[in-house]
Order: C-alpha cells, then sequence, then structure tokens
C-alpha cells in the first residue's frame, strides 16, 4: 500500500508539454490559411496598354517579299494559329486570337517560358500573332514580329437561389442592383483585356522565320 501511494505522488497531476514542432503546428496551419486567402482575395491585374503597344526588338529581313510573307505563315501555321488577315499592301499578316496552351498540353508550344505555362494554367490566356513587313531603303524587307497577350475576365454574378449558380456563365444574363447599373452604368459580362506582350514568342517567331528563309 505505501509504494502505491509513494508511485501515485511521484506521478505529475500536469500532462508533458508537446514537442516544439507539434506545438507550432497549429500555429503554422494559420498562417498559411491566412496566406491563402489574402492571395484569393487580392484584386486583379489591370491592363497595362504601355507594354501591350511596346514595339518588338526583333528583326527579320529578307530580298524577297513572297519568301517573307511565305515564312510568317508556316511559321504561325505550325504553332497552331490560322491566319484572320492577310493584307499585303499593307505588309500586314496577323492571326486569329488562340488560347495559350496549359501544362497538360505538352504538344503546344505557344507558351514557351514556365512562367507563361503556368500564367495559362491558372487563368485563360490567348495570344495573337501580328507580323508587319516594312521596305528599307535599301530595297530589302524587314518583318517585325509581335505577340499581344490577352486575358478573359468574367464580371461577378448575384446568385439569389440554390439553382442561381446555372446562369452564371450566361451571355445574357444581366446584373441588376449594384452600384454601376443604380448609376446608370452597363459593363460587359466578360471582355479580354490586354496584359503586354511575349518577347520570348516573338523571338522564337523570328528564328523560326530565318530558318525558313534559309531553307529557301
Amino acid at each position: 500500500l505505501e509504494n502505491r501511494m509513494t508511485n501515485s505522488k511521484s506521478q505529475s497531476p500536469h500532462p508533458r508539454p508537446l514537442p516544439a514542432y507539434r506545438a507550432r503546428g497549429p500555429q503554422l496551419g494559420g498562417l498559411l490559411l491566412i496566406a491563402l486567402f489574402a492571395g484569393c482575395a487580392s484584386a486583379p491585374p489591370r491592363a497595362t496598354e504601355v507594354a501591350a503597344t511596346r514595339p518588338s526588338e526583333v528583326r527579320v529581313a529578307s530580298a524577297d517579299f513572297e519568301k517573307l510573307w511565305t515564312a510568317a505563315d508556316l511559321v504561325s501555321r505550325d504553332l497552331l494559329f490560322t491566319p484572320a488577315r492577310q493584307d499585303r499592301r499593307a505588309g500586314l499578316y496577323e492571326t486569329a486570337p488562340v488560347t495559350s496552351g496549359q501544362w497538360f498540353e505538352p504538344w503546344r508550344r505557344d507558351a514557351i517560358t514556365p512562367a507563361a505555362r503556368t500564367q495559362s494554367s491558372l487563368a485563360t490566356i490567348r495570344r495573337t500573332i501580328r507580323v508587319k513587313v516594312d521596305k528599307a531603303a535599301d530595297g530589302s524587307f524587314v518583318a517585325t514580329p509581335t505577340v499581344l497577350v490577352e486575358r478573359y475576365a468574367l464580371a461577378e454574378r448575384r446568385i439569389t437561389t440554390s439553382a442561381g449558380y446555372r446562369t452564371v456563365f450566361r451571355e445574357r444574363n444581366t446584373n441588376f442592383g449594384t452600384i454601376e447599373t443604380d448609376a446608370g452604368l452597363e459593363l460587359p459580362a466578360s471582355y479580354w483585356y490586354e496584359v503586354g506582350n511575349d518577347p520570348e514568342l516573338e523571338a522564337y517567331v523570328a528564328r523560326a522565320m530565318t530558318s525558313q528563309l534559309k531553307k529557301g
């Protein structure tokens, strides 16, 4: 009996302290959640018109206008772009906008860098190739490829019923009772806005056009 009493007194009534990594676990988890919600609540990037109108820094020169024009067309089609405007008199070749490839589309080569691939995977991004052909003073022709990058934006929609989520992606669905509509402003439900140029893809187009010219 005395041994049992001695053992019971030797036992501490307070629980043992948790290890440091266990005690800090909830705190680290809370910090991660705060950072996650802060990132989700951040405002979307604004349109950068200055970057979108930045002149391209790459050039492709040739003495033959037709070969230069054909090279631009072949390179654009090889990148899975389709021509939308071919104005030979103005020297302007332009493709239709194409939604950029995501991480599960390795055969797509329009998003060259990992940053561009990540951006097109997290948001809806499209690119347009424009090639401007001008005549130089010496009689040759110089092509300037430019790649315009745009991002898709979808306005928020009010959901007042459990079945209202079905109308979120309808183009004809218009909001009402907002600050804009009360002020008499009608904003588009969805639109594309410019985010800048793609210098990496511009350089790739220039190199590919040069290779096509060497082939003849």
